[in-house]
């Protein structure tokens, strides 16, 4: 990473010896008084850099002046770094002050911050505002009451079409955020689909990406997505006869029973589209998720990222599958636990320990510290007022 020129001319202005001394300059090259003319230069690329380039203790005593930066990129970055633990004391005070500031880009930034108390969150959702939306609905930890605000200022196509092109892009996002939020109840999914926003328009035909469906979230409906599953693998269940009469024994099986029996009577069978959606829902018994583990057909299958982020495992079970991993197979595992914002603590420590025993490699480590962090960020929202 290299220094722009502004905070370079700076440094070497100061005779700044390791500025001096190396193409790439170290962190914390700046002393104090260094620093401090950094961080009030009339240079907002210089201020923003001095941020970048130097640890929180180096600046902290600065905060209350830069969160009312005029620059409003430097305000936005500071709700980056209320995260660190230098701002335990401060930081309620600090996100109080940036949840009012007058400029979107930082409202957005603490929507989509994950210390922000639920309080701030459901009045910046109530703000009606896509920038602001898109960040929100992508906060894991952004409850249920604020995504419902959010999902229903979607508009439906025939609106959005009279909108500019970047409003729509947002709006989309602010959807697909929705879909992966792991808040997001399930009659609200069914109302987002039904609003038709996740559809691509082609030919002025709508389009729904429906194997993207249970990839996304395991909160859809149990009935709509036996539905969302039965349409995606018709086509390609054509061809195999065991694969066509199975496919129409669950068609008719969803006319008379209840959904959540449909889901574990598709994890049985030989349709790979029909078992994964019935491995990502939440509303598949838990008896016959625990079967499919047992009976070895998450790997033939390659689902157990699907799985990992099925909310309907309890405790105890998670914990047998993760003291099986392995280092072929820790991946799919921990990827969408990294994803779960909220996960319980015990599952969290007890993949960091699993993660520990297969090395000290870049990703393992990697992983490890996503972790951590969560672990963090878990402690400090039980302080939140």
């Amino acid at each position: 990473m290299r220094l722009r020129p502004a905070l370079l001319a700076l440094a070497l202005s100061c005779c700044c010896p390791l500025a001096l001394a190396a193409e790439h300059a170290q962190r914390n090259f700046l002393n104090p008084a260094q620093l401090r003319q950094a961080l009030t230069s009339s240079d907002a690329t210089v201020r923003l850099d001095a941020l970048d380039w130097h640890d929180v203790e180096r600046w902290i005593e600065l905060a209350p002046k830069l969160v009312a930066d005029p620059d409003e990129r430097i305000r936005a970055r500071m709700v980056w770094y209320l995260s660190q633990a230098q701002f335990d004391k401060d930081r309620q005070a600090l996100i109080d002050r940036l949840a009012t500031d007058p400029s979107v880009v930082v409202r957005a930034a603490i929507a989509g911050f994950g210390l922000t108390p639920d309080r701030i969150l459901l009045r910046l959702a109530g703000e009606k505002n896509w920038r602001i939306n898109a960040a929100l609905a992508g906060n894991g930890f952004a409850p249920p009451e604020a995504l419902d605000q959010i999902a229903a200022q979607l508009p439906a196509h025939a609106a959005r079409a009279k909108l500019d092109a970047g409003t729509i892009e947002l709006i989309r996002d602010s959807a697909d955020a929705l879909v992966n939020n792991l808040h997001t109840r399930p009659e609200t999914l069914d109302a987002i689909y039904a609003r038709g926003v996740l559809h691509v328009h082609v030919g002025g035909e709508a389009i729904f990406n429906m194997a993207n469906a249970w990839h996304d979230s395991p909160n859809w409906p149990a009935a709509r997505l036996v539905e969302f599953a039965l349409a995606y693998s018709k086509d390609t269940s054509e061809d195999d006869p065991k694969e066509r009469r199975f496919w129409q024994q669950i068609d008719q099986m969803r006319k008379s029973k209840p959904a959540t029996e449909v889901l574990a009577a598709m994890l049985q069978g030989p349709i790979y589209y029909l078992r994964s959606a019935a491995v990502s829902s939440r509303f598949t018994p838990v008896s016959a998720l625990q079967a499919y583990y047992q009976g070895g057909h998450l790997a033939k299958d390659e689902t157990m990222d699907y799985f990992a982020r099925n909310p309907a495992l309890d405790k105890a079970f998670r914990l047998t599958v993760i003291a099986r991993l392995n280092k072929n197979n820790y991946t799919d595992f921990v990827y969408p636990i990294t994803k779960h914002a909220d996960l319980d603590p015990e599952l969290l420590e007890a993949m960091i320990k699993r993660c520990r025993s297969f090395g000290k490699q870049g990703e393992v480590l990697l992983y490890i510290e996503q972790m951590q962090q969560q672990l963090r960020v878990q402690q400090q929202r039980a302080l939140l007022k």
